[in-house]
């Protein structure tokens, strides 16, 4: 099958600019990038009823500003209200609760910004039914001078987000996800 044809089954890129990841399925429906898609199209081959979230699904929770103090009344714990939308919210195949129903974080590649941004996320809502699927577990900060080498991704969700799901995306979901 040649490269082109296999591209127009799939979708396209939105935008001209090579930094422009948005994508649009065969449906016409944009997404944030074709990884996101692909996750999305991965649950729904597996059999898992899914939707994309919407404004209704979204967590509130306080960034914390490091340095700052209230200017009322002087306390130094101040934050920064913020919002967060998981990308897909899930439904098992065999669930008869709202409660097994679970939202969908798919993630490329996790900058320390975005990586702070989900700790502080986690820290409020250390409960949340959000699972995280990760593109690849790639390394992450400097290499460690007692060990000889550098953390991984999922490492990080280890041990800064210890009660979240997390996994590297193979193509499909697993099979206890479903």
């Amino acid at each position: 099958m040649k490269r082109k044809s296999l591209r127009e089954q799939v979708g396209h890129k939105k935008g001209t600019k090579r930094s422009d990841k948005h994508w649009v399925d065969p449906e016409g429906a944009v997404w944030d990038s074709r990884y996101e898609y692909l996750v999305y199209k991965g649950f729904q081959d597996a059999g898992a009823k899914v939707r994309r979230t919407t404004k209704s699904d979204t967590f509130s929770f306080t960034l914390p500003i490091r340095g700052a103090s209230c200017a009322s009344c002087g306390s130094a714990k101040v934050g920064q209200l913020r919002h967060y939308t998981p990308d897909i919210h899930v439904t098992p195949r065999n669930s008869k609760h709202k409660a097994e129903c679970y939202y969908v974080e798919a993630k490329g590649f996790l900058r320390a910004k975005q990586r702070s941004l989900l700790r502080a996320f986690y820290k409020e809502n250390p409960d949340s039914s959000v699972r995280y699927v990760l593109q690849r577990d790639y390394p992450t900060g400097a290499v460690s001078k007692r060990t000889g080498q550098r953390s991984s991704i999922i490492k990080w969700f280890n041990k800064y987000l210890p009660n979240a799901k997390v996994i590297e995306w193979k193509g499909n979901p697993p099979e206890d996800w479903i």
